[in-house]
């Protein structure tokens, strides 16, 4: 994702989203249909055919991402309805309802030729790798400065960087736990240096680190629990390989005010994801209003992924294909 120039050097590169103004509040219809049509253009705009009982559509407003393992790699976000969990055949799905890219957390717990097989299937369909966890563990303190842990760091983003190469990959994401003992201020401190230290690295990589804040509703005791603290961070940092991750669900829950909130980070957002609250289940079933949300990001020139990171609400494929047609709802209405 690539931004445009706004005054400062670290914001021309940065991230693959395009922002056609600083705010998505003062962005250019125009640009924003602009850059839709090229984004929807490798997967064929404006033609529909049956695929598995709903509508295929492939002219979708924004680069719609699904998951191929959440919460674990035995659970693709279309399991029922393709029958399987093999990621090669969920991306040749996601590719016929004219998906941009696919999501995987859990992409460094698979082995080396199953991702490599991945990756084929991705360039094979024309789908992007969206995010993955450098750590799912929550077991690296990023807000440590002790050798050890600088090391340990060091050694598990150089394997992200390889691991995203095998899936022509780009966006780590970042979350850690918080140490109790050592003040927040100084973990804060000492983490803006760890990210300093690995920023080259990344960078050079041609990839980026994404902060992710995490509700504490949800996942207790880590450095990150609001979007302030990711943004924060990122600033401080100052460099291109490190942005955030703007998740609705952790956004809502942690902090509310959605749209406004999106307006404040926009030059820091390196990827979005989405769910509704309460429950972190498909878009439509609770609190947020997805139209404006989707709007807000077309309307500021988004040109990355939207990952869906959600449960259902129904179960079965039933529930799989319900949550998708509610989503083109949400996405023709914009």
């Amino acid at each position: 994702m690539r931004h445009t120039k706004t005054g400062s050097t670290r914001r021309k590169e940065g991230s693959r989203h395009t922002a056609a103004k600083a705010s998505p509040s003062r962005g250019s219809r125009a640009s924003a249909e602009g850059t839709s049509a090229r984004a929807s253009s490798a997967v064929g705009r404006g033609t529909s055919r049956s695929v598995a009982g709903v509508a295929r559509k492939t002219g979708w407003k924004l680069r719609m991402a699904a998951p191929l393992g959440f919460p674990g790699t035995d659970r693709p976000h279309f399991l029922n309805s393709v029958g399987t969990a093999d990621p090669a055949e969920q991306i040749a799905y996601l590719a016929e309802l004219g998906f941009a890219g696919v999501q995987d957390n859990n992409l460094k717990q698979r082995g080396r030729a199953e991702q490599e097989r991945i990756g084929r299937a991705l360039e094979k369909h024309g789908l992007e790798m969206g995010c993955f966890v450098d750590s799912s563990k929550f077991d690296l303190f990023w807000g440590r400065n002790d050798k050890a842990t600088q090391d340990l760091m060091r050694k598990r983003i150089l394997e992200s960087i390889e691991v995203a190469r095998r899936v022509n990959g780009r966006n780590i994401v970042v979350s850690t736990p918080r140490d109790p003992l050592v003040p927040v201020w100084q973990e804060t401190a000492n983490m803006v240096d760890n990210l300093r230290r690995m920023a080259p690295l990344v960078e050079k990589a041609g990839m980026v680190m994404c902060l992710e804040h995490i509700w504490a509703a949800r996942v207790p005791g880590l450095l990150m629990h609001h979007l302030g603290d990711a943004f924060l961070l990122a600033r401080a940092v100052d460099s291109p390989a490190v942005k955030l991750v703007f998740d609705t669900v952790h956004v809502q829950g942690a902090d509310g005010e959605l749209l406004g909130n999106l307006a404040r980070v926009w030059d820091e957002v390196g990827v979005v994801q989405i769910g509704d609250v309460p429950g972190r289940l498909e878009p439509g079933t609770g609190e947020i209003n997805f139209t404006s949300f989707f709007r807000k990001l077309r309307d500021g020139g988004y040109g990355g992924l939207v990952e869906l990171e959600h449960n259902f609400s129904q179960p079965g494929k039933e529930g799989e294909q319900a949550a998708l047609r509610a989503l083109q709802a949400i996405d023709a209405a914009v």
